[in-house]
């Protein structure tokens, strides 16, 4: 399995341990980074006694299957490494805060569809013949779908945008 993959499963890991125990996902990394970080020690500790056992050893058969043991040690050790950068949170440029989201939830529906005086409207997510849906409070409910939908819903459903992409263009 390459690093690669490994860094994935344990971000699958992470995912799947954080809702289990109803923890962030941000806390559950912190949490698999610091466990990493004992094991890198333990690592080091352990090429340090082999290396002290290799120096102390005069025979070139040990020597040769103490080395290799380090080499072993070693590889695991820069995987762990590779493992935790993947990890680490990366500056994310796609990323959208909370402030964003919140403004985004407030966006006025009128600048989004036509509102007549009344506040009753056509659906537009079914064919209507009459108006069966209203905006009251910013939020749009139809009594024919039985649904509703805040700006964000609404422009996800409407326009078909992957969250990020609804929050950014209710900017």
């Amino acid at each position: 399995m390459s690093i690669g993959s490994l860094t994935n499963y344990s971000k699958f890991l992470i995912i799947l341990h954080a809702a289990f125990f109803n923890v962030s996902y941000s806390w559950a990394i912190e949490r698999r980074i610091s466990f990493l970080k004992r094991m890198l020690l333990d690592l080091g500790d352990e090429i340090g006694r082999l290396t002290n056992l290799k120096h102390e050893n005069h025979d070139p058969v040990w020597e040769g299957v103490i080395q290799s043991k380090i080499n072993k040690e070693l590889k695991d050790y820069k995987g762990i490494q590779s493992i935790m950068n993947g990890l680490r949170f990366k500056p994310d440029a796609d990323k959208i805060t909370d402030a964003m989201i919140e403004n985004a939830r407030n966006y006025p529906f009128d600048n989004l569809i036509e509102l007549p005086i009344r506040g009753n409207i056509r659906c537009p997510f079914h064919e209507d013949r009459h108006p069966s849906a209203r905006v009251k409070n910013n939020f749009l409910w139809c009594f024919t779908c039985q649904k509703g939908w805040n700006p964000i819903d609404y422009i996800i459903e409407f326009e078909h945008l992957e969250f990020k992409n609804a929050v950014r263009r209710l900017q």
